[in-house]
């Protein structure tokens, strides 16, 4: 009992000390907002924004705020490839 005690406090220390932006979840991925397939990007766009908003209401996922982090690749399947590393590094949202 004084075990789980100890560890519950310890859990809550390492959880306040840590900073809110290492706290939060990002999502990252590239889509079609322009281009051809544009008017279908940017509907899933408002979605996914909505879904964001919604789930950051409701105080995120387990517990964590969420952030979508999004390229337009312009239909265009080429630069996708070079966008996918800059969505784990990255800290906008554009």
């Amino acid at each position: 009992m004084q075990q789980r005690s100890t560890l519950r406090k310890t859990l809550t220390t390492a959880a306040l000390a840590l900073p809110a932006a290492a706290q939060e979840i990002k999502i990252g991925y590239s889509m079609a907002m322009t281009g051809g397939l544009g008017p279908n990007g940017q509907s899933a766009l408002l979605a996914q924004k909505i879904w964001e908003e919604d789930i950051n209401a409701k105080g995120g996922l387990i517990g964590r705020p969420v952030k979508l982090i999004y390229y337009d690749d312009q239909t265009n399947p080429s630069p996708c490839p070079a966008s996918t590393p800059s969505c784990s590094t990255s800290t906008r949202s554009t």
